[in-house]
């Protein structure tokens, strides 16, 4: 089990039905230690995310002028 998921097990009662998922206070919700990973890790993570996002904006871009292709062929036929 993970750093975090033995933090929130610790924060957790558990009932019968719901296995204690509906009983961490907000408190102690929001009081929880989030380990984060390393600066590295952060900006590779980073760098990809903005990649991804540089690529579907392109590939948008390719959608939409295949759509306005296809209607000037459409009109030209027509």
């Amino acid at each position: 089990m993970s750093c975090l998921g033995v933090r929130i097990s610790n924060l957790v009662i558990k009932g019968a039905r719901n296995h204690g998922l509906l009983n961490v206070t907000a408190t102690d919700f929001f009081n929880l230690r989030i380990p984060l990973p390393p600066l590295e890790e952060i900006s590779r993570i980073v760098k990809e995310i903005s990649f991804l996002e540089e690529k579907i904006v392109s590939v948008k871009n390719s959608v939409d002028s295949s759509k306005i292709l296809q209607k000037s062929l459409i009109n030209q036929i027509f």
